[in-house]
């Protein structure tokens, strides 16, 4: 059976409060190419949808840039199965073309055709593993997890996600074998966005 956290993570969130406390030297946007230190505001859906080609337990994201009208930041789908050797693991997708998807909502038909060939996957080496305390459930990618990105550069994946009884947190950054950064959301050493659910 799913874990409890997992299965009641479906519902809408914000990071107002987490956005409000931030310092106002720090709340900005992303700049590809510019290294400085940032959190943005973000809205988020989570919704449980039908995919019979990915498994029985899959979870669609959408996140938009400033709140529920804002334009689209990040579309993912998280695949949870469960491993006698490791438990409950996760596996990460992206779509390799998410217009059909934005908006989806609760009880739409748009994945049921959706096929592992039109997904994007960091592959089984990157599934995330979860460690459950008492009051949360936390996945995390294994530190032998390394891909090259889509820009040619390879690097060295850090993923965490954690459900709790009402938020969500999520970090995740691509890490060279110097140690520097490709990319890291959000924007500030060891901090995950801090998704609080709204509905």
């Amino acid at each position: 059976m799913l874990p409890t956290l997992v299965a009641a993570a479906a519902g809408e969130y914000d990071t107002v409060a987490q956005y409000e406390r931030t310092p106002l030297q720090l709340r900005k946007k992303p700049v590809i190419g510019e290294e400085y230190e940032w959190l943005d505001r973000q809205h988020g859906v989570f919704e449980w949808v039908t995919a019979p080609a990915l498994g029985t337990h899959v979870l669609y994201l959408e996140w938009r840039g400033g709140g529920p009208s804002g334009p689209i930041s990040r579309q993912r789908i998280w695949v949870f199965r469960y491993q006698a050797t490791a438990g409950w693991v996760m596996d990460f997708y992206t779509l390799a073309d998410p217009a059909p998807f934005a908006r989806a909502t609760r009880g739409s038909t748009a994945f049921e055709s959706l096929r592992t060939d039109q997904l994007v996957s960091y592959g089984p080496s990157c599934a995330l593993r979860s460690v459950n305390e008492a009051d949360y459930l936390e996945f995390s990618i294994p530190a032998s997890c390394s891909i090259v990105s889509r820009s040619g550069a390879a690097m060295r994946l850090e993923a965490t996600v954690r459900f709790e009884s009402d938020r969500i947190l999520y970090r995740e950054a691509g890490v060279r074998a110097d140690g520097s950064i490709v990319f890291r959301v959000p924007g500030q050493n060891g901090l995950a966005y801090a998704f609080q659910r709204v509905r």
